[in-house]
């Protein structure tokens, strides 16, 4: 799952690109709004591998990386 939000975000970040290149606002908007969708999907992600594979203090020391 990790690859496919990676990949939303880097289809987002190169619609936002073009959109500044081409300085058209809606296409800019429209990929800063896929580049958040995948960062957040990203996030849960990385925190629920984290829990699944740390426990207690290490836990808690693995969540200073993310």
């Amino acid at each position: 799952m990790g690859v496919i939000y990676t990949s939303i975000i880097l289809i987002g970040q190169i619609f936002f690109c073009i959109g500044v290149s081409f300085e058209n606002a809606y296409v800019a908007i429209f990929g800063r709004f896929f580049f958040g969708i995948g960062g957040e999907s990203l996030n849960i992600c990385m925190t629920t591998l984290m829990i699944k594979w740390f426990q207690g203090n290490e836990l808690s020391f693995s969540q200073v990386f993310i």
